[in-house]
């Protein structure tokens, strides 16, 4: 069977940082890293296990000539791995806004 995907995946192993509220209202933000990227999700390599449909953000950081530019995105969760795969979170990208890296998110 052939994947079908919307948008063509590059694989990039970049460090995110991703956030969301969880079940009792509480905000948690962990460390990741990208396993791929295309032009309107990510596949977020993370032991997190965030059901389907949970809004994300992220503050993914690119590599740029010293300066640092970094994605932040707002995405929800469409699947996560299954048993025996990398564990990680697929996200569809809802906003993205791309620009120079900070301290603060």
């Amino acid at each position: 069977m052939r994947d079908q995907r919307a948008a063509a995946r590059i694989p990039m192993k970049l460090p995110v940082l991703v956030g969301w509220t969880t079940g009792s209202g509480r905000y948690r933000e962990i460390q990741a890293k990208t396993a791929n990227v295309s032009s309107n999700g990510l596949l977020l390599l993370t032991p997190a296990r965030l059901r389907p449909h949970t809004p994300v953000r992220c503050r993914v950081f690119l590599p740029d000539a010293g300066t640092g530019v970094e994605l932040l995105c707002r995405a929800h969760v469409v699947r996560h791995t299954g048993a025996g795969e990398v564990p990680g979170v697929a996200a569809i990208i809802d906003e993205y806004e791309l620009r120079r890296a900070t301290d603060e998110a």
